[in-house]
């Protein structure tokens, strides 16, 4: 065993880097079985047949004010027929996920090599990927990926220019660089309502924290803050909203929508921080958060936040993405934007760390790990990633070959409709998926032919026959 400890602790990172694409692996097989459903049919129709600027009007006055995941749900792989490219795109999210996360961490600090950050990245898209609420929506069903996931790569590459821009490393030179980011934070805030509002709520923390601390960076803010209100402004105001808003009975409900969020929010961290693999990181992140400390201003000074500010920034950046939903719908239903909140408690999770150690410095809380402790705690970190929540479920759906069959029914039901004699007139049955795999399922169709789920096939084969589950 000892010398296995050994061998690990020479080639630590390497054996590390090689343990977690092993287990990123299955994440990027299974995409190959995902297939195009619900909003994607009825949004790819629109985009085949109508004009993009046809559509995004539509939709701006009739349904929401999504001004950038509507142009983006639109360019749908199925609109251009390209069902392999649609399998491909969570693979390239997925990768790029982990880029993202490496050009983060090489804009906080170049104390570390390059195979320790690639190592990072990959442990942080794990954290992610294997804990995230929902992740059919979030990584496999393009809709949900380009609405909802594509913020958080940005968002990602948002933080690092600002780290960057901070530090005086410009890409090019300082108007350039400043240009690169306002047009992230357009594109950005123009996917989804909660990422918006916790752009605007943060950068206004930013802004607050420049100006209580006299920082040169309070006029980068303070732009970043008014263009940062005009785009939500943009979105906010959509004659859609109200449209869509109308559709839902008992909503705008202001006290149950707090308490009802409050509750949500308290539930879904408590679960969050009882993660294995994040208290393992955790633990480590001690010793990284030294090195960040030293030699970065930012962490140095703990983001200039007091304990009590930071924890109750984790616990807002949560509510914000929980609240909206039940202001407008009283109900949470479905959990793509509780899948941004988890992203961004993973990052505010680590800022709170900082401000904690950082404040606790003078009475080191861990002394210098044992070989053996490390060995085993990131053995367990990686049997954690691989069997435990969304890789359970995943090498379950795998074992049992369920993405196999969901693929055979799937493809099966498309080539059916692509082939449909529109002369026949009969009701068109198919069947069921009976054994789903979770990684992938979102809805099926059912037994009503009016259900907007059928309604679906209908709309993007162009097909007037009645379409059911049998």
């Amino acid at each position: 065993m000892s010398k296995l400890i050994d061998i690990f602790l020479k080639y630590k990172f390497t054996l590390l880097t090689i343990c977690l694409v092993i287990i990123i692996l299955p994440y990027i097989y299974i995409s190959f079985f995902t297939h195009p459903i619900a909003d994607d049919l009825t949004y790819a129709f629109k985009g085949k047949n109508y004009g993009i600027f046809e559509v995004l009007k539509y939709e701006y006055l009739h349904w929401n004010g999504r001004y950038a995941s509507n142009l983006f749900v639109i360019l749908n792989p199925i609109a251009f027929n390209s069902l392999i490219v649609y399998k491909l795109v969570p693979i390239f999210s997925i990768i790029t996920t982990v880029l993202s996360f490496y050009f983060f961490f090489s804009s906080i600090s170049d104390s570390f090599k390059k195979s320790e950050k690639f190592a990072f990245s990959l442990v942080f898209t794990l954290l992610y990927l294997y804990q995230m609420p929902i992740i059919s929506e979030g990584i496999y069903w393009f809709t949900g990926l380009v609405t909802y996931h594509l913020g958080n790569i940005l968002l990602l590459i948002f933080l690092a220019l600002t780290f960057k821009y901070l530090k005086a490393k410009y890409i090019l030179n300082k108007y350039l660089h400043v240009i690169l980011i306002i047009v992230l934070l357009f594109i950005i805030n123009g996917l989804n309502e909660v990422i918006m509002l916790n752009l605007l709520f943060l950068i206004f923390v930013g802004l607050i924290i420049s100006f209580r601390n006299k920082l040169i960076s309070k006029n980068f803010f303070i732009l970043l803050f008014i263009f940062s209100v005009i785009f939500s402004a943009i979105v906010y105001f959509a004659p859609g909203n109200s449209v869509r808003e109308s559709l839902f009975s008992n909503n705008h409900n202001f006290i149950s929508s707090i308490v009802n969020s409050t509750i949500q929010t308290l539930r879904f961290i408590f679960e969050w921080i009882s993660s294995l693999p994040l208290i393992i990181v955790s633990v480590f992140y001690f010793y990284i958060n030294k090195q960040f400390s030293e030699d970065e201003t930012l962490f140095k000074n703990s983001f200039y936040l007091l304990p009590f500010i930071s924890v109750s920034l984790l616990f807002s950046i949560v509510f914000i993405c929980i609240f909206p939903a039940y202001w407008a719908t009283e109900i949470l239903g479905q959990q793509r934007s509780v899948n941004v909140a988890y992203f961004l408690f993973l990052i505010m999770w680590f800022i709170n760390l900082t401000v904690i150690f950082n404040k606790l410095n003078s009475k080191p809380l861990i002394n210098r790990l044992k070989p053996e402790v490390k060995f085993f705690a990131v053995l367990l970190m990686l049997i954690s990633f691989a069997v435990t929540k969304n890789g359970l479920s995943l090498i379950t759906d795998i074992a049992y070959h369920k993405e196999i069959q969901y693929n055979n029914l799937m493809t099966e039901r498309f080539i059916k409709l692509s082939n449909f004699d529109k002369n026949f007139t009969d009701t068109i049955y198919f069947e069921k998926i009976p054994n789903p795999p979770k990684t992938l399922f979102i809805l099926d169709i059912t037994d009503d032919s009016e259900s907007w789920m059928n309604k679906g096939y209908n709309v993007y084969f162009n097909i007037e026959n009645k379409i059911v589950a049998k």
